[in-house]
């Protein structure tokens, strides 16, 4: 189970990267095309930058936790 999880994990944030370097290039390439380009016009933010790390946290979290649960499951009282 535990290697399940992590490899839905890291199937997960692989696509994400994926994304994201598309989405980058894509930038660049609007950028070279066009000079006069503002920050608010771009697909890559700061408000996306940190999304992405407060999603990356909370996959953690619970793949930790869905482990741990799996691992050691709580007797009943």
């Amino acid at each position: 189970m535990v290697a399940v999880v992590c490899g839905i994990f890291v199937w997960l944030n692989m696509g994400v990267m994926s994304f994201i370097r598309d989405a980058f290039a894509q930038d660049n390439a609007m950028m070279k095309a066009s000079r006069l380009m503002s920050s608010t016009d771009r697909l890559i933010t700061s408000h996306v930058v940190m999304a992405l790390i407060g999603a990356t946290v909370v996959q953690t979290g619970v793949g930790f936790i869905a482990i741990m649960s799996y691992l050691f499951p709580r007797r009943p009282r």
